[in-house]
């Protein structure tokens, strides 16, 4: 269970090993108050998505009861999801993500004006 200093972490499966993985994440720096989210059944029916901080994410997986199969996302990026996430769904408006902004901007202005938003992603490459 490798851990480096990053901006971003996230783990694949982490739901039997939670506690441990989180320990360690600590333990190599990060605050205890570090950003973080569980999300079970990715795209599927049934997502849930569950954000808290290291100090009571295991807490909150528990009293959740969540399940495999789930990631874990580790860092400041679980803030900027939560606050796109609470604008948009104000608005009652669907997220797309557009990769590659530029060579699908033909397909955003034709989706302009259907309740969608699109937040355009980059590759560090």
């Amino acid at each position: 269970m490798p851990v480096t200093r990053a901006d971003t972490l996230v783990y694949l499966m982490p739901v039997a090993n939670l506690e441990q993985i989180v320990q360690k994440i600590i333990t190599v720096g990060f605050s205890r108050r570090t950003p973080c989210a569980l999300i079970e059944n990715g795209t599927k029916e049934g997502e849930r998505f569950i954000s808290g901080r290291l100090d009571n994410i295991v807490k909150k997986a528990r009293d959740r009861v969540i399940r495999p199969p789930a990631l874990l996302v580790v860092g400041e990026v679980v803030n900027l999801r939560c606050r796109i996430m609470e604008r948009v769904g104000r608005a009652g408006q669907k997220v797309i993500e557009l990769q590659g902004y530029s060579d699908r901007k033909k397909e955003f202005t034709s989706q302009r004006g259907s309740g969608q938003t699109a937040f355009p992603s980059t590759r560090r490459r």
